[in-house]
């Protein structure tokens, strides 16, 4: 294992927001992955759904080898909970694998309707403000970036299939909101929960971290953390669904040509 570790710990000068580096990796990845959706958007249903199955099992691959390169390099064999698997960006790996298992109809479509909501928002907020994907680690930094133009594959994906979620209204994306509010429930019993045992915080919703984005941190100050709390996630809802439906006019503006 010395020769992959000393592989995976190359490292590089740690890129800039909206550097070269940045701007050149989303700008060509997105337009791969968005375009890549959209070939595929009449592939069959079945095989659609075993890619998605696919993908999970790709990146609950990658975020394992991730976990053992923290625990070996960047930690030097010490655990952390910082880096912990279950952000609202990491929710994928849990999902998509057991997707093409899901025989009712409604869950599969409440699971659908969120990857191409509240992780396809989840993807593009951090591609375009990375500050936690860049890294003094090529490795490090490179599984960040293609781990969220991954999840912006996989939210168009959805978004652009023909009939992979045939309803599109408001109805449809608040199927998607028990997924995200049980989502939410867990993440909060972690931060709770194993608090005492390092620096943790899931959504980054804890109620033991001030919020570092200015807006939200300035409410914290003038209101309390649970006041922040509760507006950074109306805003999170008000952004997937705004992400859903701009998706949903591409899809209604090809499913209405075709009828024509």
């Amino acid at each position: 294992m010395g020769s992959l570790w000393e592989w995976l710990a190359v490292p590089m000068e740690q890129p800039e927001v909206f550097g070269s580096f940045h701007l050149w990796t989303v700008g060509i990845g997105v337009c791969f992955a968005v375009g890549l959706a959209w070939r595929l958007r009449n592939i069959p249903e079945q095989l659609l759904f075993w890619l998605i199955g696919g993908l999970g099992f790709f990146l609950a691959a990658a975020e394992i080898l991730k976990q053992c390169f923290l625990y070996e390099i960047v930690y030097h064999q010490k655990n952390t909970w910082w880096y912990f698997p279950f952000q609202l960006c990491s929710l994928p790996l849990y999902f998509c694998p057991v997707i093409p298992l899901m025989k009712k109809v409604r869950i599969r479509e409440s699971f659908l309707t969120f990857l191409m909501s509240f992780n396809l928002l989840g993807g593009i907020a951090a591609l375009a403000f990375p500050n936690d994907l860049l890294h003094p680690y090529l490795f490090w930094t490179w599984h960040g970036f293609l781990w969220h133009i991954l999840l912006v594959f996989l939210g168009c994906l959805v978004g652009f299939h023909q009939t992979a979620v045939p309803e599109r209204s408001p109805h449809q994306f608040t199927c998607a909101l028990p997924v995200w509010g049980i989502s939410i429930l867990l993440a909060t019993g972690i931060n709770v929960l194993f608090h005492s045992k390092g620096e943790i915080n899931m959504f980054y919703i804890s109620p033991y971290y001030p919020s570092t984005q200015p807006v939200i941190s300035s409410l914290e100050k003038a209101w309390g953390v649970p006041a922040g709390i509760a507006v950074y996630l109306c805003g999170m809802a008000l952004g997937a669904l705004l992400v859903y439906g701009m998706v949903s006019a591409v899809w209604k503006q090809e499913y209405m040509k075709k009828r024509k």
